[in-house]
């Protein structure tokens, strides 16, 4: 073998915005999924809690489906709660947090509205777009969205690590 044959630069590596789009996934994903464990402990929620849901309007083929519109519907809880996607916790989240007026009258935060963030923390394919897909402006709305989350559903520590992935983001989009 000549010096020639050996191949002396590596495969081309992925885009650099969809690996980090996939690890945001990811982080997103586990912390809001410990955030739901955490928060149905907390209350002592039940499964029978989540299967009286089910049936009525909130079922009805006539009635508009998103992918937020009740993951406590489709799973019961909280055996499977390592399956539902980030889209669904945020969902669970929300309905949770939900006083039926858009408003908190605790904090008088507004309900948010989460449609890119949905968008954001989902897999390519599964509601969401690669990472190479996502402008710059798009990543701030979707994470400003999860910040308004935040403050919406009082969890502690998501708007310190929105901020770092706001920051990663940043420094991402200037090295491409």
């Amino acid at each position: 073998m000549d010096v020639e044959d050996i191949d002396v630069y590596p495969p081309c590596l992925a885009d650099p915005l969809t690996v980090l789009h996939n690890e945001f996934v990811e982080t997103m994903t586990t912390g809001f999924r410990a955030y739901v464990k955490s928060r149905a402990a907390q209350h002592e929620i039940h499964p029978s809690k989540f299967t009286a849901l089910t049936g009525g309007s909130w079922d009805s083929m006539h009635a508009p489906k998103s992918p937020l519109a009740s993951p406590l519907t489709k799973h019961p809880f909280p055996m499977e709660v390592e399956t539902w996607t980030c889209a669904e916790c945020i969902g669970y989240i929300l309905h949770e947090t939900d006083t039926g007026t858009g408003t908190r009258p605790d904090t008088g935060a507004r309900r948010p509205d989460v449609v890119l963030a949905e968008q954001l923390v989902s897999r390519a394919g599964a509601g969401g777009r690669k990472g190479s897909e996502w402008t710059l402006g798009a990543w701030k709305t979707g994470l400003g969205q999860l910040n308004e989350l935040a403050v919406y559903c009082g969890i502690e520590g998501l708007e310190a690590q929105v901020e770092v992935w706001r920051e990663r983001v940043w420094t991402a989009f200037e090295r491409v």
